[in-house]
């Protein structure tokens, strides 16, 4: 019988790694586990109860890099095949899959398809249509070693497959939970009230619910739409909080983009564009699917190299009341919700720059009256359309006739220099 070693490098990983050892033990010949022995959360205890079980090989080793943690396993091991497994993923039920592939395998490598969650048992990740454990199952050989820093690469003898092309391993899955860490508290205090009833005012019955809804990410919430300390922001090391909350609303590829790039080109048949204030991009999109070289910059770091349009490459971060970051001089310049987002000193320097930037302008400005700026709080200047006609004139404008073709042209300004 072809024969399996489960090997693991583990520190604090109490969370996950009793239910782990439970389906590893169900298929392994072997499990091999090296701790750090700096392990804080009981993990080095629990393990050193597991000395009866015969399969068990326990090492202690002070952790360096993963791959010469996990080179270190693998010297241990000592049957045919090797699987590795983290102290937070688990193998599904059907985990007798990876015994019985092995018995007859053709494959000296295999990957195995996984599933991460996030916040919750019931929030998997989505950033990628399916998750990948490159390389999680090989035949030992003496090829086979452990190379890398930030993570830990297999390498084997010439020839040997490139990442993403390993052969997979169908139906078995392995369960990564090292995100939802923070469960093991949830889990600890409902096991705490439970024992201890004069603790609580709640019945079991009701602790039961909040527990479930706690892991199962049902527990009612409603969105936070402020701003937390910034201690907090910097204790977790988040950037651009305020971008990420007037962003998220303002990522879809509306109608409204594609109606307003159609008539521009219609009606301006620009050679080239800027978008002052792009956002995430949604126009400098549409004018490059319409065959018109277009770029765009904001304020905003976040929306230009986070744009989740693949068109980061287009973007620029960039201050319209200071310099543009594009040199050239474009045919058509637009600025969509832009102006009323400064301050009325800051204007001047923008129109400024602008004019420096473009031969021919589209401004749209939220004016006075407006039902959207009472809306949106980010709006500063609140004028009417003859005062910002009368402004845009004074900084050398000379302002056209709104083609009527123009989506919601009643609140565009024409013009050029």
């Amino acid at each position: 019988m072809v024969t399996l070693s489960v090997a693991y490098i583990v520190r604090d990983e109490m969370a996950f790694l009793p239910a782990s050892l439970e389906q590893a033990e169900k298929i392994a010949d072997e499990i091999v586990i090296v701790i750090d022995a700096r392990s804080q959360d009981g993990t080095l205890s629990y393990i050193s109860g597991k000395v009866d079980d015969e399969r068990y090989k326990v090492y202690q080793r002070r952790w360096d890099t993963g791959a010469l943690q996990k080179q270190y396993a693998l010297e241990k091991c000592t049957k045919d095949f090797v699987l590795f497994l983290d102290g937070d993923e688990v193998l599904s039920d059907n985990c007798q899959i990876i015994k019985d592939a092995i018995q007859n395998a053709d494959f000296d490598v295999s990957s195995i398809r996984g599933h991460h969650f996030i916040y919750s048992l019931k929030s998997e990740d989505s950033s990628k249509e399916e998750h990948l454990w490159e390389a999680r199952l090989f035949r030992r050989l003496p090829a086979f070693a452990f190379f890398g820093k930030a993570h830990a690469i297999l390498r084997g003898y010439e020839g040997f497959p490139n990442p993403g092309v390993y052969p997979l391993l169908n139906g078995v899955r392995i369960f990564h939970y090292g995100y939802v860490k923070h469960l093991q508290k949830i889990i600890d205090k409902f096991e705490e009230d439970l024992e201890k009833p004069q603790l609580t005012d709640h019945t079991p019955h009701f602790m039961f619910r909040w527990k479930d809804a706690h892991l199962l990410g049902t527990f009612p919430v409603k969105e936070y739409v402020g701003k937390h300390p910034e201690p907090v922001l910097k204790k977790f090391n988040i950037q651009y909080w305020d971008d990420i909350k007037y962003f998220e609303k303002r990522t879809a590829m509306e109608f409204k983009f594609f109606a307003d790039v159609h008539f521009i080109i219609q009606e301006f048949n620009p050679k080239n564009v800027l978008d002052a204030g792009c956002g995430v991009g949604q126009r400098v999109l549409v004018f490059r699917i319409f065959n018109v070289p277009a770029f765009g910059f904001d304020i905003s770091v976040f929306a230009t190299m986070d744009t989740p349009l693949s068109i980061a490459e287009h973007l620029r971060p960039g201050d319209v009341t200071k310099k543009i970051p594009f040199l050239d001089e474009f045919d058509l310049v637009i600025a969509y919700d832009l102006l009323e987002h400064l301050s009325e000193d800051q204007i001047t320097f923008a129109l400024q720059n602008l004019k420096a930037s473009g031969r021919r302008f589209i401004f749209s400005i939220c004016f006075e009256g407006d039902p959207n700026w009472e809306r949106d709080s980010t709006h500063k200047t609140k004028w009417s359309r003859q005062k910002w006609e009368e402004k845009i004139v004074s900084e050398g404008f000379k302002i056209l006739p709104v083609p009527a073709s123009l989506p919601f042209a009643h609140q565009l300004v024409v013009c050029e220099k």
